[in-house]
């Protein structure tokens, strides 16, 4: 009687190499759709949230006939015309336009960029920015009939302020063109606009204006 040849189970080293490389390709293809899925989805909601608070500012100002001040920033001896949206505490009291204040940026880092172009470490960096470009211009004596009252920007998919990417840069919306902040003939915020079509991570920032 012939005894049969005991058969051997498994993968050899080619059909295991072959597996490893389909799953290389797979996750090259997948990795950056993924990413690129987060990065469209905190741009919708950077939208999103600044419409909840465009909302609130227009209805704040049908009430007190002027835009909010940063009150936080009074109380504490800092900048009160513009910063971090969270200091705008009369959206939240005594009358709630917005049930919070504590808008994050999602694309905000430990180490924002102040109005100034400096790196900071507090919740001014990781916020939605905000600034009352007419009271701005009133405390620094510039002409008020611009056709603008306020700014809201945020840092954008580069994580940066301004339109270069590597180093950052400054808004300074309300001194903007001195004359007028939105000076058409002047291309800087044309190009500080976050522009999908440049690719999904571009640099440029995410801002709205009054």
């Amino acid at each position: 009687m012939r005894v049969s040849e005991k058969s051997h189970n498994g993968f050899t080293l080619i059909e295991l190499l072959i597996v490893v490389a389909i799953i290389a390709i797979l996750a090259m293809i997948a990795v950056p759709n993924f990413l690129e899925a987060q990065t469209r989805s905190k741009v919708s909601r950077v939208k999103a949230d600044m419409r909840s608070i465009i909302t609130a500012l227009e209805a704040y100002a049908v009430d007190h006939n002027e835009y909010p001040h940063m009150r936080l920033g009074y109380e504490l001896g800092m900048q009160y015309n513009r910063g971090a949206i969270y200091r705008c505490t009369s959206l939240t009291t005594p009358v709630a336009y917005l049930t919070t204040t504590m808008i994050r940026d999602p694309f905000g880092t430990q180490y924002g960029f102040s109005e100034a172009g400096d790196r900071l470490g507090t919740d001014d960096g990781v916020t939605i920015h905000y600034i009352n470009i007419g009271l701005y211009r009133r405390q620094s004596n510039l002409p008020q009939n611009v056709g603008i009252a306020w700014g809201l920007g945020s840092l954008g998919p580069d994580y940066k302020k301004g339109p270069d990417a590597r180093t950052g840069g400054n808004w300074n919306w309300g001194n903007y063109g001195r004359d007028n902040p939105i000076d058409k003939t002047d291309p800087r915020f044309t190009l500080w606009q976050y522009d999908p079509t440049n690719g999904t991570v571009s640099s440029g920032d995410i801002l709205r204006f009054q």
